[in-house]
């Protein structure tokens, strides 16, 4: 196996982390939307007769404030965590790159200002995140606003309307479960896109990866094994909601980096593996089913690892790894 198919092995096993660790920000995220589900309903519960326009607009101003706090607690909790994340899957990714090669080719890390840009400044499908978290606090206001007023207008009952209000923050927490989702898969790919540029001096290029499965779209399976060279323009992942695609670096051949200072030593394992040629193209389930049991037990958890190798589940019964997540801390013993 040359060195890109060992380092598209490598990001498809990384992205596979990612989705695991986006499973745990998401969880601890939507703890302050249920918080806001339950915020809504006791307003709703103790509002009264909503009939008088004092009531009314006491209740809309009441669940204004609890809309605007709780969102504000869940922005905060991905606020906090992304500049971290970014950090992490940056070095995360050198050091893999580097062992790989079996040299420090990859010299540059990225600076703080660097991280925090990536971590404020990615567009996720065309927006800061920012925008998004401030648009989905509108959107559920707006809907909230809409049910107590449409209730109260055809003569509901208190209960009819939690029943709503419920159903509408099922799908409040669905978009910021989706949020985070995308903005994981979009920072991660932008730290490495950042790494790669600081290190373009050993790169040819980079190719791009999707994860084929049953739930990839046209567009992303279209832009499979696609190359450019550094500096040349190309789309960035995530190219829409959900995306879980990668770019890979394409590193020099050994012949190419030779003129390169400091890499004279390089051993001759190394260099037969250094061959500038881009990764094979390999499904995600043809991936997983060819690595060992202690690897499809870290990726899957030993109990989904037990039912696959029993027969008792598919891979293709495996295609969302939400079940088994990872913390900031466990991304960075890797």
């Amino acid at each position: 196996m040359n060195l890109s198919d060992r380092i598209h092995d490598r990001t498809v096993r990384d992205t596979l982390q990612v989705l695991r660790y986006e499973a745990g920000l998401s969880k601890r995220v939507l703890a302050h939307l249920r918080g806001l589900e339950r915020d809504l309903k006791a307003a709703l519960a103790d509002a009264g007769d909503i009939r008088t326009k004092k009531r009314l607009n006491a209740l809309l101003k009441e669940a204004q404030e609890a809309i605007r706090d709780r969102y504000a607690g869940a922005q905060g909790v991905y606020d906090q965590e992304i500049p971290q994340f970014v950090s992490a899957q940056a070095e995360s990714m050198r050091a893999t790159l580097n062992g790989l090669v079996k040299v420090d080719i990859f010299r540059h890390s990225l600076t703080t200002e660097q991280i925090q840009a990536i971590a404020s400044d990615t567009l996720i499908t065309g927006a800061p995140s920012a925008e998004w978290w401030a648009a989905q606090s509108s959107d559920t206001l707006a809907k909230f606003t809409r049910i107590v007023r449409m209730g109260m207008l055809q003569g509901q009952t208190g209960d009819e309307m939690a029943r709503e209000v419920r159903d509408m923050m099922g799908t409040s927490m669905r978009n910021a479960q989706s949020l985070v989702r995308t903005s994981v898969i979009t920072t991660n790919n932008a730290a490495h896109m950042a790494l790669y540029d600081a290190n373009a001096d050993v790169l040819k290029g980079v190719q791009w990866s999707s994860t084929l499965d049953m739930r990839t779209c046209q567009e992303c399976g279209a832009l499979d094994a696609k190359t450019w060279e550094m500096g040349e323009k190309h789309p960035m992942p995530s190219l829409h909601f959900g995306c879980r695609c990668a770019l890979l670096p394409v590193t020099k051949s050994f012949e190419e980096l030779t003129g390169i200072k400091g890499l004279d030593d390089i051993p001759e394992s190394t260099r037969a593996s250094m061959d500038g040629q881009v990764a094979s193209s390999t499904t995600y389930l043809e991936w997983l089913g060819r690595q060992d049991a202690a690897t499809k037990a870290d990726i899957l958890g030993p109990g989904r690892a037990r039912l696959l190798e029993s027969g008792k589940i598919s891979l293709s019964d495996l295609v969302d790894q939400r079940g088994n997540e990872l913390t900031l801390a466990d991304l960075r013993k890797r």
